[in-house]
């Protein structure tokens, strides 16, 4: 041993939390977006605001335009039809995005549905394979592919509706 050097010796890092962008992207991987389901929804809801806006504003013409003050000189009617609009906005959302997933994973038997506010539910494998479909809407204006609500039962037999992609739910399911 004429000439000694060094040896580096590797030792575990000490466990260090994962970043929050770190736990974001494991937490991402394997999710399975719901693109059909999500297109129908955005564009009914759009649809479904436009109308909404067009009668608000068709009144406000209306009520602006008469010769009668009732209306336009009852601040309080204003503010019942303007929060009638906004409640019926809000309902709007959710028969259309509400029922919308984000994605879902399958992990082992259970299959994760994210929600469209972030809630992840978990399922049971076999209640995808037994769904049930509550209405099946074929491609069209409001979707190039063919969606539909269906209903899947939880563990503590709890149902769930929700607007997927025709095969969404039994593809992941799969073998």
């Amino acid at each position: 041993m004429s000439d000694s050097r060094p040896v580096r010796i590797s030792r575990p890092a000490a466990a260090v939390p994962p970043s929050g962008a770190l736990q974001r992207a494991a937490f991402a991987e394997g999710w399975v977006p719901n693109r059909a389901g999500e297109l129908r929804a955005r564009r009914l809801f759009v649809l479904f605001a436009g109308l909404l806006a067009l009668i608000y504003l068709t009144f406000v013409a209306l009520a602006s335009s008469g010769t009668d003050s009732g209306v336009r000189s009852a601040p309080v009617a204003w503010g019942i039809f303007t929060g009638l609009a906004v409640l019926l906005g809000l309902w709007g959302w959710t028969l259309t995005y509400g029922k919308t997933p984000r994605s879902a994973q399958r992990r082992d038997a259970d299959l994760l549905v994210r929600e469209r506010l972030g809630h992840v539910r978990r399922f049971p494998v076999e209640a995808a394979a037994s769904l049930r479909v509550v209405q099946h809407y074929d491609a069209g204006m409001l979707g190039p592919q063919a969606t539909q609500v269906v209903e899947l039962l939880s563990r503590e037999r709890r149902r769930r509706e929700y607007l997927v992609g025709e095969r969404f739910f039994q593809e992941l399911a799969g073998p």
